[in-house]
């Protein structure tokens, strides 16, 4: 992992926080959403854990996309044709 930082002249340390960051999210937006909806904190725990998965995922899958160029700083999608044009 330290060796793919380097790489991207990102800090260890900086990594892990918003990867921790990213999974409190995650794992607290589950209850509090389950508390807006009404239930009261009937919610398994394994759910909220598999919120916080999910958010790193999305995050880490989102931050792939945009290195890759597929989206851009506001979040606009490319066309497939300007996508192949990178590519190439």
């Amino acid at each position: 992992m330290r060796l793919d930082l380097a790489t991207v002249q990102k800090d260890t340390a900086q990594h892990l926080t918003e990867q921790t960051a990213a999974t409190l999210f995650g794992a607290l937006l589950v209850p509090f959403a389950a508390a807006m909806l009404g239930l009261h904190g009937q919610i398994p725990v394994w759910l909220a854990v598999m919120g916080g998965a999910v958010v790193v995922v999305v995050r880490d899958v989102a931050a792939e996309l945009y290195r890759l160029g597929f989206v851009n700083e506001r979040g606009a999608v490319f066309s497939a044709s300007s996508v192949q044009s990178m590519l190439e």
